[in-house]
């Protein structure tokens, strides 16, 4: 019912309430145009991030499972990361939403992939069918 109230007020009011409430800023005079959305990428940049240091810390070779687990979960935490500066203020950081969330989307789909091929296949048949993964990341993007 306050809520019902609140948009009665707001229709008949001139000019509209929600207009001249104050939005929040994070740097100086900037804006935070959806602070729900950035509310959300936040917990996710940091529980990735928290997963890739985790994983990293792990004595493991060079091309192992572990290896492609972390290296997935950190393009998570850019592709995040990249998502909540654009959620902050679109004007300024688009480039980052409209780049870095293919390409870091991209490389941790494949990283992804080539995690469940080495766990699942000897190295030299991982490698010879990573090779589409890689043709998708490519054609892809």
């Amino acid at each position: 019912m306050p809520y019902l109230i609140f948009v009665l007020l707001n229709c008949i009011s001139s000019p509209p309430l929600l207009i001249s409430l104050p939005s929040p800023a994070i740097i100086s005079q900037m804006p935070i145009q959806e602070p729900v959305t950035v509310a959300t990428n936040l917990p996710i940049f940091f529980f990735c991030l928290f997963c890739f240091l985790k994983l990293r810390k792990g004595s493991y070779s060079f091309l192992s499972t572990n290896m492609f687990f972390a290296l997935t979960f950190l393009f998570f935490a850019l592709m995040s990361l990249c998502g909540t500066l654009y959620h902050v203020n679109n004007a300024y950081f688009f480039v980052a939403q409209k780049y870095g969330t293919v390409i870091f989307g991209g490389l941790a789909s494949t990283s992804l992939s080539f995690a469940a091929l080495f766990d699942n296949f000897k190295p030299r048949v991982a490698f010879s069918l990573s090779i589409f993964p890689l043709a998708f990341l490519f054609l892809y993007s």
